[in-house]
């Protein structure tokens, strides 16, 4: 039995409700081709975000899913200051401007 539009427009509408990433890259971050940030930075970041902005936040599994399609792959860089660190590229956060861009870049 098909879905009715009614179902697909009110899932469509939760889904974008939910969606605060736009929002907190907006708020808290650069958005660089060089910007560099580690994993576990971001994550904490939007997660105290939400927290500030009485937000649900995603689950960390779910927020790696989300933002990687977005344009800010994560990889674990052989050389550099993020040696064997995993980071996510091109996406800083303001609260720490010094990893806009990988030095060693």
């Amino acid at each position: 039995m098909p879905e009715p539009d009614e179902v697909k427009i009110t899932t469509n509408e939760y889904q974008q409700e939910s969606d605060n990433l736009p929002d907190w890259i907006t708020d808290r971050c650069v958005v660089n081709p060089a910007a560099i940030t580690k994993v576990g930075d971001s994550y904490v970041d939007y997660r105290d975000w939400c927290k500030q902005t009485r937000k649900r936040p995603h689950a960390q599994a779910k927020f790696g899913r989300e933002i990687g399609p977005r344009g800010f792959r994560s990889e674990r860089p052989s050389h550099g200051n993020y040696l064997h660190k995993t980071v996510r590229n091109g996406i800083g956060l303001n609260a720490h401007p010094n990893n806009w861009v990988d030095p060693e870049d």
